[in-house]
């Protein structure tokens, strides 16, 4: 009798043993998918987010390689947002002093808040960070801003809605530049009127002359923006 329950047991114990196999194979699945996943996220076409140091470094490359910017006026302000490794996002403030952009890493999502901040770029990976970077056309910057690479999120001179609010602040602050990278005339719907030559003051526009002078020369300037019309 011993004999007989001893050798129904072993299919029983067999069985067991084929389960545990088979659950620890499934495990060994999905875990695998999850870290190819994650590589793939940190491997193609770059890293889909970043570390403070990654991100901090982009931005900075970003600012210094982008020579429209130096037209901007001193007080220019922008707030560019970067999905962070180990925080959802990563946030930098960009001021511009005495004739140089200064970047510094903001505790706050959106560095001095929606009323403060002239810009507010959100960038959609940090890929598209790096990529911007490594490019920063005038192409990209005047055609950006609807998800390409990055969004313009509300802000000071950009209110809710799709144009930015060309006022006497935008004209003071950043007219000069944009002639470095397109003629006000070419955007459509007068969204810079503020920026015409018959509105702004013959300091600023022999200054915008000699900005598109250079954005010619470069071969850099934008005839047209595709994305608003």
């Amino acid at each position: 009798m011993p004999e007989q329950e001893a050798k129904q047991s072993i299919p029983a114990k067999r069985s067991y043993s084929v389960e545990i196999i088979l659950m620890l194979f499934i495990l060994a699945l999905l875990i695998g998918s999850v870290v190819y996943f994650y590589i793939q996220q940190r491997t193609i076409g770059g890293k889909a987010i970043a570390t403070p140091e990654e991100a901090s470094w982009e931005v900075e490359k970003l600012i210094a390689n982008f020579p429209m910017l130096k037209y901007f006026a001193d007080g220019s302000k922008a707030c560019i947002i970067v999905p962070g490794d180990g925080q959802p996002f990563y946030s930098f403030s960009v001021r511009k002093f005495n004739g140089n952009m200064v970047v510094q890493k903001s505790p706050n999502l959106l560095c001095d808040g929606e009323q403060q901040e002239d810009f507010i770029l959100k960038y959609i990976s940090f890929a598209a960070l790096q990529d911007h970077a490594k490019d920063p056309s005038c192409k990209k910057m005047v055609n950006g801003g609807r998800g390409d690479a990055f969004w313009y999120w509300p802000s000071k001179l950009w209110p809710k809605g799709e144009t930015p609010l060309c006022n006497a602040e935008f004209q003071e602050k950043y007219c000069v530049g944009i002639y470095y990278c397109i003629d006000p005339k070419n955007v459509p719907l007068d969204m810079l009127s503020c920026c015409s030559e018959e509105n702004m003051q013959q300091e600023l526009v022999n200054i915008a002359r000699k900005a598109a002078g250079e954005g010619l020369r470069h071969n850099v300037r934008v005839r047209k923006v595709e994305i608003l019309q």
